[in-house]
């Protein structure tokens, strides 16, 4: 008989939260990276550049990460479709909507540019409203999926989904071009990154084995980190910019992966893990605020602020000023419409609201 993943119990994973918020930051150090100007491609540009080739890994394990949480939640019951749908509506699609029109509105303000009705539809279903929300439309994507894929998929045959998958994908970009603009070789087309939801499903239905794994192999992994280090560097070609969904991404994303659960494991002291874990909770907010941060810094700050000689100090301005947005939305009634936060933290939160009444 097969052994059904939503058979297993839904369990929360610590790990799985911190290495989340290092794809976030990986996320926006990509985005932090792109905000010099290339016209002179000195040494503090050019290295810049390279960072951000460096940090293409953060999105794909964001798909990833989304795959395994997907999985993961659904191990311990039948899915209800209904239930399923009304929630990822909720907690996906509204906040997509919103963002896109806050996006919208943005550009409007501060480049002077009209709306066009014939671009809606692209602004939507493209998630075209700014350069980032075509992911949350690749997402919306494998959710309206993955009820029909829960009928196929299962912890004995998920490995040998997750290779073929992967082995499509491989195939898929090598034979793509480069028509950003044709709906199926769109990057926010699923097929560019589906193979990353199967690795995810992949380690959500054998966790267990994955983090004993992960934890046992630090050394190795830090080698085969430092190799795909070395090959990312000898793929470069600055100053031109490779995008996440490349062949390349298929080899580096797991072995990214599977690091930093080791680096969680095995170096990681428990300051680190708190920090960590309270933006890997947050990370949805931050993905969808930290662009607006960029933004509003851009046009607020004088252009000589934005020198790559400060790229670090830059960097860490715009996690704490995201971080304060993204903390001030959470204080908002009802915003989970404008961007779920893990349960974890309201539970935590209410606990102790209580513990703080009873003191007194």
């Amino acid at each position: 008989m097969k052994e059904r993943f939503n058979s297993m119990k839904k369990t929360y994973f610590p790990e799985i939260s911190f290495v989340r918020a290092i794809a976030c930051l990986l996320v926006i150090l990509t985005h932090v990276t792109l905000a010099y100007p290339i016209e002179h491609l000195n040494s503090p540009t050019l290295f810049t550049l390279l960072i951000n080739q460096l940090a293409r890994v953060g999105t794909p394990i964001f798909a990833l990460i989304s795959g395994l949480l997907l999985f993961n939640s659904s191990k311990n019951k039948k899915l209800n479709i209904k239930t399923f749908y009304k929630t990822r509506f909720d907690k996906i699609v509204i906040p997509y909507l919103f963002w896109t029109i806050i996006y919208l509105i943005l550009v409007k303000l501060t480049h002077a540019q009209s709306f066009q009705m014939k671009d809606m539809m692209r602004y939507i279903f493209l998630g075209e409203g700014y350069v980032h929300l075509y992911f949350m439309v690749v997402v919306i994507q494998f959710y309206l999926l993955f009820p029909l894929i829960t009928k196929f998929i299962n912890r004995n045959n998920i490995l040998v989904v997750t290779l073929i998958t992967t082995a499509f994908t491989a195939g898929w970009y090598l034979i793509r071009n480069d028509q950003p603009f044709d709906l199926f070789l769109h990057r926010a087309f699923l097929l560019n990154w589906l193979a990353y939801f199967f690795m995810g499903g992949f380690m959500a239905l054998h966790m267990d084995k994955v983090k004993i794994w992960c934890s046992q192999h630090f050394s190795s992994l830090s080698i085969a980190v430092l190799v795909s280090i070395i090959l990312m560097l000898a793929e470069m070609k600055l100053p031109h910019l490779y995008q996440s969904d490349r062949v390349a991404n298929l080899l580096f994303v797991p072995v990214f992966t599977a690091f930093f659960m080791s680096l969680f494991h095995v170096k990681a002291n428990d300051r680190w893990k708190s920090i960590l874990e309270y933006i890997g909770d947050r990370s949805m907010g931050i993905y969808l605020v930290h662009l607006l941060v960029i933004g509003v810094m851009g046009n607020i700050l004088p252009a000589s602020f934005w020198n790559p000689d400060f790229m670090f100090i830059h960097y860490i301005l715009v996690i704490l000023c995201t971080l304060a947005v993204t903390e001030i939305i959470v204080t908002i009634p009802k915003s989970y419409y404008v961007f779920p936060v893990s349960k974890r933290i309201t539970i935590n939160r209410q606990e102790l609201i209580k513990h703080s009444f009873y003191v007194r």
